[in-house]
Order: C-alpha cells, then structure tokens, then sequence
C-alpha cells in the first residue's frame, strides 16, 4: 500500500522560498508576492502533515487526500526549485549586478509573455493546495505534531506472552545457551545486567526470550521472573503499572508507583523481560532504570528490540545480542515441522527439492517460513511447483501478516528516513548497495536537509541516515571499509525489500527490459530503476517512462548497460530529472540536450569507453552535485566551463588515463569533496586549445575526502601550490612523479589523518619529504612504495600503531629496511613496545639487493647451524607474508602468527625456516586486541604456548633451494593449499609432507628431480592426508606411478596430471576413490591405461585425455577397449589424433547430457573475436537454434561456419595477411564431428574449436544463445580458453 510521506518535502520548499538567491530572481521577475503568498500556504498544510502522514495507515480517507495533495506538493517543488536554479546561474554570470540584471531581462526567459505565465502558474498551484487543504477539516487533523506527539495504531492481536512450548522453537538452541551463558557467566559491576537482543521483525526475539523466560534454571535462580509488554509509545508510568500489575487504571503519580516497584523488588534477585521496545529516548530508560535498581546483585534484565540505537542504550556494559537468520539446515528443520505432516520429511525427492528451494526464498527468517510453510500445508503437493516459481510478496496472507509486523519498524522512522527507505526498493532484490552512492543519491533528491546553522556536510548526514536505517535492522550484510571502518556496502533482506516495496507503491518502480508489460505510472511514478536483460532486444524496451514527464530518477541497477543509444535521447527528454545513470550506455558522444536538464543533480557517465569528450551544454547543469566519470577511458578533456558547477561536490574520474589535465579555474569549486584523479602532462597543450590547471588547483580544496590520485608528468613542478597538509579528511593519496619536481615536494606533505599513501613513479626520489613524513603519519593503515630507483632504506615505521599493510616493489638500490640506527628491538628493554603492533600484509617484491631487515643484524644467523643466536622481533599480528625475487634476503623479523597466506617465490628460505624452529612462542592475539594493547595500558592475556605458522592455512614455493619437507614441516598442520613450483632440486615430499594433515589442495609443477614412492609402503603417509580435494601434478619427469596410498585419500575430488612423460600407469586400482569427479591427464605420451574401477565412480562427471596417443587408442568407439567403461561420463574431453598440435583439440559430448562449445582468444590480436558465455568481452554464440532435433542444430553448424568464415577474412584483412588460415573451413562428415576453426596467430597458435556429437538418442531442445561480437584488446596479452554448457 502506497504512503504519501511530504513533510520533508514542504519544509524543502519552505527552505528555498527563504533563500535569498530564489527571492531576488522573484523580485527580479516580479513575482515575489506570489512566491510569499505560496510559502504561507505550504506552512499552512505542513503543520498537519506529520499527524496525516501517520493516520493514512488505518484512513483510507486521509491516504487519498496525501495522495491528492502529494502531485501538487512535488509541481510546488518544481516549480521553486526552477527559482533556486536562476539563482545559481545568476551567481557564476560574470560582470555587476546591474550587468547580470539587464541580461536576465533581455533573456528569453525574462520576456512579459514569460513573466505572465509564471506569475500564472504560481497561482495555479496556490489554488490548487488551497482547494486540497481546505478539505483537511473533514479529518480533524492537529497542527505541529511530531513523531512522538501521536500515538502510532498497530494491528491487533500481537501482544506477546511469557509462554511458548519448547518443541515449537526449531533451530534457536545455540541462541538460547549463548543468552543463559551471557546471565550467569558474565559478571557485572551494578547490581543488575540489561542483555539487549537485537534483530529485524519476525527473526524469533519475543521467542528467544520466552524459552529463557521458561528456563527452569532460570526459574530456580531468580526469586522474581517478571514479563512486561513495552508499549509502542514508550511510558515509564505504563512499565511500572505492568511490573506492579496494579491495572492501567491506577492514576497515582508517579512516585507512588516508584514506593510500590521499591516495595516489590527490594533486595530481591529479579528477572525481567522487557518485549519489543522502540523508543530511542535516553532519558526515559534511565527514569526506568533507577526505578529498577533496587533488586539484589545479579539481577538480570533481557530488552528485545529492532533498533540497534535501542540496544546501545541500555546495553550498559555488557555487548547487545545480534540475533542472526537461521542457517539453511535450520530453516530446512523449522519448514519441514510446518509444512509437512508430523513434520516428516516426505519420501518424493522433488517435493523435497522444490520445499528447499521454497525455503531458501524465506531468507532464514522464521515468521516467514512459518507462514509460507503452513500455508503450503493444506496445499496439494502437486501445486507446489508453481508456488515456488512466485515472488513471497505474492503469498497468501504475506502482505496481511509479515508485512505489517514488519512496517511497524517503517511507522517510527521520521519523514526523511521513510523516504530514504522506500527508495530502497529501486535496487532490485540481493542488490549489494554502495552506501557512498546510496548517499549522494539520497543527496540528488532532496532527502537531506541541513539545519541553517549546521557546520555538518551533507554527505556526513546522509550517512547518518544509513546508519539509522541500519541500527533498526533496515539493512544487513555489511561490508565495512578497512580505511575509514565505515560501511561501504550492503543489502536488504529479501523481506525488507518488500517492504519497501509495498510503501513505495508506484512512485518507485524497476522497469525489467524483458517485460514489456510493465508500465509506469504517468502521474504517481517519480522514481525508477532500469533492469537490462541481455536478451532482451532494445526494440521490445519498454518506453513508459517517456510519457512519464514527472520522472525524477533513472537508475541502472542490472550488471548490463542500457541497450540502445535511442534509449538515452529518450531519457534526455524527462526534464525534471534529478537523477540519471547512463553508465555503460555504449554512447561516444553525449547529446547537448543533457544540457536543458535544469533540475538534474546526480549524472552517471561511467564506462562509456568510446565517450572522447563531454558537451559544453553541461557546464549549464548548475544543481550538478556527483558527475561520475569513471572507466571513460577516452575521454581527453572536461569541458572548460565546468568550472561553473558551483554546486558540483563529486567529480569522479578515476580510470580516465586519457585525460591528462584538468581545466584552469577547477580550484573555483570549493564545494569539491572527490575529485580521484589530477594530471598534470606535458603533452596536455599539444591536445588542448584552452589552458590547463596547475596544482594551485588544489590549494583552497580543502574539502576533499576519499581518494586523490596525483601524476605529475611534466619537468619542473613545483609541489608548494598543492597544500595537502591542508587537507584534512583526505583518506587516500596516491602520488605518481614521472616528471622532475623544482623543490623537495614539501607541498605533497599529506595532513596527519592520512589511511593510505602509494608513492611510486620515476622520478619519486626526487620528493624527499615524502619518504621522511612517513613515520609522522600516525593514523597511516596503508604506505606503498613503487619504483622508487635511489631509496636505501625506509623511515623506521615498526612504532605506527595503526599500519596494516606495508607493500614494497622494484626497489633497486634497497638492502636494508630500516637504517642502522633502528634496531632497538633486539635490546631487551624494547618489550614495553610491540613491533609492527598491526602489520596484517607484508609485501616484498622485486627487490633484487636486499639483504636484510637490519645491517648490523645480518650475522644473527649462523649460517653454518642455522640456528637463532639473537633474539629476532617477530611480527604479532601478521597474517599474509609475499616475498618475491629477492634472491638476497636472509635475514628478517619472524613470522610464527601467518594465518592466512605465505608466498614465497626466488628467496632464501632461512627466514622460513627459522620460524619454524622457534620455541616457546605464545598465543597470539588478535589484531584489535594487539591495536588495544598498543594504544591503552591494558594487557590483553595470552593464550598458551604454540607452534610456529600452526595456523597457516596457504603455502606457495617457488624457485627455491628445497631438498625435501623436512621434520619441521610437522608444525604447519592447519595448512590447506600447499604449492610448490620450479624447485629444481627437490627429491621428496617426505618426511614433512605426512604432518600436512589438513591438506585440500596439493600443486606440484616442474620438479625435475621430485621422485614420488609408488609402492604401497606410503599407504600411511598418504592415510593421514584424509583432506585432500585437489591434486594437480605438472611436469614431473620421474613421476611413473601415483602412489598407491592415493587409494586411502577417499576425499579427493580432482586429480590433473599434466606433462609428465614417464608416467606410464596412474594406479593399479582407483575405485575407492568415490568422490572424484575430475580426472584429467595430458600430454602423458608414455601412459598405456587407466586404473581399474575407473567404470564405477559414482561421482565422475568429466574425463579429459588430452595428448596421450597410447592411451587414446582404447577410447577409440569402433575397437577401443575402455570406451564402454567411458562411455557414461557425462563429460569428456578427448584427442584422439597423435599428431594433433597443442592449437587443435577435441570434445566429445555425451548428447544426452551436454553440448559442450569451447572458445580459445587470439593473443595479440586487436580484431572482432566471438568468446563465449559472458566472460571478458563477453558473449554468447549466435541466434537461437537448435531446436527438438538434431537436424536443426546441424543447420545450425552450418551458420556457425558461415559466420566463422566471415570472421576469418575480417580478421585476415585487418591484419593483411599476418594471419594464415591453415586449411579451409568445411563440414566433417557425420557421425563423431570433428570441426576445427583454425584461426590462429602463428606466434602462438591459439584456436577456436567446436565438437559435437550427433547421434541422439532423445529428443531435445537447446535454450535460447544470445549473440554478442566485441573488441578484444591489444593490451591484454594472454590467451583464454572459456568453456560453455547449455543443457539440451
């Protein structure tokens, strides 16, 4: 049901009526009275809109007469906000007052005729209003209430009890003991604990508390349990009444009600529940928290509320309790025992199939599967199939019974939050929000408002909104930003969506490319969202939305760009546009008629990749706030003009490598918050006829936040001009110096609130400042130094309490981290201060001279024994360690606490292995606890002792002097992936390899020497590896035999043997293996079988035997002896030719299951290149084929060739002639089809190859292929294979 919410929206238009930019234009043009006129009514009706706004749910009388007044409401707001934008266009006219005057008046736009008809339309929408408001008596409507001065009515028969019966609770168990543990374990310094449980409607709060409430250990230990129904409208005289039970007409006051709680709880342990509050009001649950203080020490008090705002304040000091979704087993359990009979789970598998699938829609919430499952109970099963193809909005008894629990929550949301969330709903379901473009969009409609005497910024309220809507459960799943710890992404569940939905109505409303039926509403829809089928042709796009003229968003939300360049002019048309998203709209050129959309405040120009330059009529869009243009990767030049966008806050040009300078006059718009990129280039005059910004551009920019990306790629820069250190909120700097600098680069010197700093280029050295402020940046969580030619060392950083990642790369002349003066940290005095206390990622790479963390360390190991004979610093919270090509490197600080990742590629291994060998090393903390540590006084315990890198769960070797694993291996027993590649010299895998107990994933690759045992004396070694999945063997020339104890390893799941020349058998016996489901050999010449029991793997679903000539002869369909043991396997990938080259393979389809379509990318060829199924460059083969027969999608073929053979000659004419076809593209004949595209580049013979086979034994119909052509890129030098299946 649609609600009209305008509050927010008058007090809008009564804010610009008092601007005094809108009163002089209205004196200017002569309509000053009328615009006063029109404020006094628009205060007049805003006074009863909040009381209106909240009786439309149960009047259906009041909801007309909002939705009336709703349309003449939003013209007003047009109509002042055409006033404002005068305005502002009167504010950047150049020359004197009287100047601008005179050509206002000689304007077309200051003609009497215009004069006349504006005077006339204010007075149109004056009667208007006038006519509405005056029917407002007829509902007895009060004037200048807020939220709190009316009391919200809820549905009845929701009030909750203390009793629920335990075998009706499924799946909240481990809620229960987390919550019975937080009351009797957790001990507090007050006589009572208040535990908050905190969670979105429906989610099992009341319930959770009733089975705590019922508890018998609960009853014994408490000598007063006490259940108290908070009201909506929170009273503490109302609470009292409950706890006393004195009866709601018991009018004493309030102090005497105080005598009888005191009476009741005095020195006695209670417990106390009270149910679904909602009042944020500080005050009035401290006045009913002194009230409850009288109980004994222990007393415990359990809030059950939606608000998260709630829960922090009363949590006191124990931590609220996020109540979670139920897990898909959980939900499963609670589904079944309502939806089936006795609750047992029936026997017909695709009922179960179709019940999970139906759960899975209930999002983990159990009001919803309760109601969806007992619902579908007195269903026919046989009616459930097409129940589960619905949305639950279309649900018997959703929109009656969850939706209005949960708009409960919706009902206290002030007017500026309702609309913030039911705009929400423009997002299709399962969206991930980008909260900082949720803002600016919130910004772009007006939604955000300012007091007149606040110093707060916009973009700082709208988050404030966000966290509103997120602290009462709006929102879930959030990401947070490890820089700012703010959240930058979320979603909305499923059920939240609806409900946005259902209150937005048609005013919001995503318009799908693939329905065509889905019309807007031309006079309630103001706002909607475009969702591109791939599909879907731009012909059947529907165009409601160009009849729609009070359309105020368009906003892509699919993953594809809009379909059609006729589609933009369209939307260019919609002038009262506030918002536009034509990201990704395939447009090189944006059509000057964006320049008449007056009102629009949010443009979304992004990955339009061909767009070379923007139109001056932009420079017009005075109101612009966000001008995003990201990813354009052509675009040379921002207009000159733009310095005129006075409003303009976001100017988003990050990925624009072709602009390479911005425009004189940009350090003008000191409203400027983002601004990602400034160049500075040489080149930038030889490609522009007006003159380019320095960086004096930046110096009053002092507002910027977020990222700033400097290049400087021209000689004798000065940097003075650029002022960072003024630059308060900037998060991030990135600074690139290709060019020489004239002073130190003092004027890069960032402020001290600085997350992040990259420093990299050519000429960087030159900044010598920049290197030496490094360890001043005491909030610095990111420092990445690039290409830095001259530095020797770093500034000591092991004393930043704060830094989290530290990436060094191509550092040439480095042999030391840190000067000779830093090594303190082996003294033992040093440990009243942690080493790096934050340090997660460390990254050393292409550091060809470094030899050391510290010089005058660097015989702290014998090399002789190998032994530690200093006390080395280890790091205490790192987690991922890279160390690449520094050949050096002997000696560095510790790492015993890596967790997540060591990467360990052309790098002495002492360091390694003198981790391993440390002893008494102790629990590590966790990374917040060691960042506690290192900023308070507080000792955070430790665990006990451990074994080094015991929970270091990846490993990866490369290019490394390894013998064998050896004994110490024995600690690293949570490892998961284990890699070793290039160790030449590496002979066993033993006796390490058998303590690798956790093992999924073991990769071996070009150990020329590694001899793996193949006898069955390994079934131990192999036994104790029960975890492993993956096994991928690749160049292995003394490799003959898999060991025999793979047979005990019944995990595994993928085996890939590649290039392993003397392997001659794979095992004797593989049947045990019942998990395997791939199994892939390649160019194995010597390998003469299979293993017995290859023909009973339940599991395998896809053989490939690729270049194994001797092998390959038994699969052969007319005399091979393994094809009926194959011929099952739903997939195979086979090359039966011996002489086929490694540009030519072959695919065998089984046609009952799949038709397999394999495309390989031509390397280095910048030409039209058909790839498959939407990976890079996307696209999908041709038009819809194939149908019910094989005869169609022989025809199919056919058109296949055709099209392949125009690509040829296209391909071969761009190249002229670089690129020989090896032979004639013609039909195979029938039976197994053998068809090769050669198209391929001779440096590297990559090929396109497709085979089918086309003896079916059923009917069968193919679903539709899309069709998609693209431009491969030169610069992406690789070749990629993309395997695609369609199921027939």
């Amino acid at each position: 049901m649609e609600e009209s919410i305008l509050s927010s929206i008058a007090e809008g238009i009564i804010g610009q009526l008092g601007n005094a930019a809108v009163k002089e234009i209205g004196s200017l043009w002569g309509v000053e009275d009328e615009l006063d006129q029109l404020e006094d009514t628009i205060t007049t009706i805003k006074g009863v809109l909040a009381h209106a706004e909240k009786q439309q749910t149960h009047n259906d009388q009041i909801r007309i007469w909002l939705q009336r007044l709703e349309d003449v409401v939003y013209e007003a707001d047009d109509l002042v906000d055409g006033f404002s934008t005068e305005g502002l266009r009167q504010q950047v006219m150049s020359g004197s007052k009287m100047l601008k005057q005179v050509r206002t008046f000689c304007s077309p736009s200051n003609q009497f005729i215009f004069r006349h008809k504006m005077v006339l339309r204010i007075r149109d929408i004056r009667k208007k209003l006038d006519v509405i408001a005056d029917d407002k008596k007829y509902f007895h409507l009060e004037s200048g209430l807020g939220l709190g001065d009316t009391k919200l009515v809820s549905p009845g028969g929701w009030e909750t009890y203390s009793f629920v019966r335990k075998e009706q609770v499924v799946g909240r168990d481990d809620d229960k003991m987390a919550i019975m543990k937080l009351i009797f374990d957790i001990k507090t310094d007050e006589n009572i604990g208040v535990i908050a449980i905190v969670g979105v409607g429906g989610l099992g709060k009341t319930t959770l508390a009733q089975l705590v409430f019922n508890d018998e250990k609960v009853k014994e230990h408490f000598e007063l349990t006490m259940w108290v129904n908070v009201p909506k409208d929170f009273d503490v005289k109302s609470v009292i009444r409950e706890i006393t039970k004195s009866g709601e007409k018991d009018e004493r006051p309030l102090d005497e009600l105080q005598k009888d709680v005191q009476e009741k709880l005095n020195r006695k342990r209670y417990f106390l529940v009270l149910d679904d509050m909602w009042d944020e009001n500080c005050e009035k649950w401290l006045k009913l928290e002194n009230l409850l203080r009288d109980g004994a020490y222990g007393s415990r008090i359990i809030v059950t509320t939606r608000s998260k705002r709630v829960a922090d304040i009363v949590r006191g000091t124990m931590e609220p309790y996020l109540l979670g979704l139920l897990d898909s087993e959980k939900s499963w359990d609670l589904f079944k025992k309502v939806a089936f009979k006795r609750g047992v789970e029936p026997k017909d598998s695709e009922i179960v199939k179709i019940g999970k699938e139906i759960t899975k829609k209930c999002g983990g919430i159990p009001l919803v599967i309760r109601t969806t499952g007992s619902m579908l109970y007195s269903i026919d099963q046989e009616e459930w199939s097409s129940f589960s193809e619905k949305e639950l909005s279309r649900v018997s008894g959703y929109e009656d019974d969850i939706i209005p629990r949960l708009k409960l929550s919706y009902d206290r949301l002030p007017s500026h939050l309702k609309h913030c969330f039911s705009y929400c709903s423009l997002f299709p379901k399962n969206h991930k929000i980008d909260v900082q473009k949720l803002t600016h969009l919130w910004m772009a409609q007006g939604f955000i408002k300012l007091p007149s005497d606040s110093r707060q910024l916009l973009e700082d309220v709208g988050y404030e909104h966000f966290r509103d809507l997120l602290w009462r459960s709006f929102f879930h799943d959030v990401e947070m930003d490890k820089l700012s710890k703010n959240v930058i992404k979320c979603k909305m569940h499923d059920c939240m969506h609806d409900l946005a939905t259902f209150v937005a109505g048609k005013e919001c409303i995503i318009l799908r490319s693939d329905d065509v039926g889905n019309k807007i509403d031309e006079k309630r829809t103001r706002h909607s969202s475009l969702f591109i089928i791939p599909s879907s042709s731009d012909k059947q796009f529907p165009t409601s939305f160009v009849q729609a003229r009070r359309i105020r968003t368009i906003l892509r939300v699919s993953v594809y760009g809009l379909p059609g360049k006729h589609i933009v002019s369209e939307l260019l048309g919609l002038e009262l546009l506030r918002t536009l998203d034509l990201c990704e709209a395939c447009m090189d050129v944006v059509p000057n008629s964006i320049g008449m959309l007056n009102h629009l405040r949010y443009l979304d120009l992004s990955r339009n990749y061909d767009m070379k330059a923007l139109p001056n009529s932009i420079t017009r869009l005075q109101n612009l706030q966000t001008l995003d243009l990201s990813y354009c990767r052509s675009l040379g030049a921002l207009p000159e003009g733009i310095t005129k966008l006075v409003n303009l806050r976001h100017l988003k040009t990050y990925g624009c490598q072709s602009l390479i300078h911005m425009p004189r006059g940009l350090g003008r718009l000191t409203n400027l918050q983002t601004l990602s990129r400034f160049p500075l280039d040489a080149d930038a005059a030889r490609y522009s006829r007006h003159p380019s910004g320095e960086l004096n551009e930046l110096e009053n920019l002092n507002n910027l936040r977020g990222i700033l990306e400097i290049i400087v790629k021209k000689d004798g820069t000065e940097s003075k001009a650029a002022n960072l250190k003024e630059k308060l909120h900037l998060q991030t700097l990135w600074l690139k110096i290709q060019g020489t600098i004239v002073d130190e680069g003092e004027g890069f010197l960032p402020h001290t609130n600085l997350r992040e700093l990259i420093l990299h280029g050519d000429h960087i050295h030159l900044c010598v400042g920049m290197l030496n402020c490094v360890q001043s940046l005491t909030n610095l969580v990111k420092f990445s130094l690039w290409n830095h030619k001259e530095c020797q060392y770093l500034p000591p950083l092991n004393h930043l309490p704060c830094l989290e990642v530290l990436d060094l790369y191509d550092l040439p002349a480095l042999e030391y981290i840190s000067s000779n003066n830093d090594n303190s940290f082996f003294l033992p005095s040093s440990s009243s201060s942690m080493f790096f206390p934050s340090l997660q990622i460390l990254t050393l790479s292409e550091i060809p001279n470094l030899k050391g963390w510290w010089k005058d360390t660097e015989n702290a190991v014998s090399s002789s024994t190998n032994t530690i004979t200093t006390a080395i610093p280890s790091f205490p919270c790192l987690s991922h360690l890279v160390i690449r090509k520094c050949p050096k490197l002997i000696s560095m600080p510790l790492y015993p606490y890596l967790e997540k990742e060591l990467f360990l590629e052309n790098t002495s291994l002492n360091p390694f292995q003198q981790t391993l060998m440390m002893t008494n090393v102790e629990g590590r903390q966790t990374a917040n606890e060691a960042s506690a540590s290192a900023s308070t006084s507080f000792t955070f315990p430790t665990s006990a002792l451990i074994l080094p890198l015991s929970k270091l769960t990846s490993l990866q070797i490369i290019y490394a002097d390894l013998l064998c694993f050896p004994e110490s291996f024995g600690s690293l027993t949570s490892i998961k992936e284990l890699s070793i590649r290039e160790c030449h010299r590496l002979q066993s895998l033993s006796p390490g390899i058998q303590h690798l107990t956790s093992l999924q994933t073991l990769e071996v690759v070009n150990c020329q020497e590694l001899y793996i045992i193949s006898s069955g004396s390994d079934a131990t070694v192999w036994r104790s590896l029960g975890s492993i999945c993956t096994l991928l063997l690749y160049g292995l020339p003394k490799l003959v035999a898999l060991p025999e104890g793979l047979q005990q390893v019944t995990s595994l799941r993928r085996i890939q043997i590649r290039q392993c020349d003397n392997l001659v058998d794979i095992m004797e016996c593989i049947s045990s293996l019942k998990s395997l489901k791939e199994l892939e050999i390649r160019d194995c010449p010597s390998l003469r079988s299979l293993p017995q029991g290859i023909d009973c793997l339940p599991s395998l679903q896809r053989l490939e035997i690729v270049d194994c000539p001797i092998l390959l002869e038994r699969f052969r369909m007319d005399m091979g002896d393994y094809w009926p043991k194959i011929c099952h396997i739903q997939m195979l990938v086979l090359d039966p030719s011996p002489e086929a080259s490694s540009s030519q393979a072959i695919i065998f389809a089984n046609g009952r299951r799949q038709i397999c379509f394999w495309v390989g990318v031509l390397r280095d060829v910048h030409s039209h290149c058909i790839i498959g199924n939407g990976d890079i460059g996307s696209g999908v083969l041709t038009k819809k084929v194939m149908e019910n027969s094989f005869s169609l999608l022989w025809n199919h073929l056919i058109r296949f060739l055709e099209q392949s053979n125009k690509l040829r000659d296209q391909v071969a004419k761009q190249q002229q002639g670089s690129l020989p076809i090896s032979e004639t593209w013609k039909l195979p004949p029938k039976g197994w089809i053998k068809v090769h595209i050669d198209v391929f580049n001779k440096d590297n013979g990559s090929a396109m190859v497709m085979v089918v086979r086309d003896k079916w034994n059923v009917r069968s119909t193919v679903t539709t292929l899309g069709h998609h052509v693209s431009v491969f890129d030169r610069n992406w030098p690789f070749i990629k294979f993309i395997v695609g299946y369609w199921n027939v």
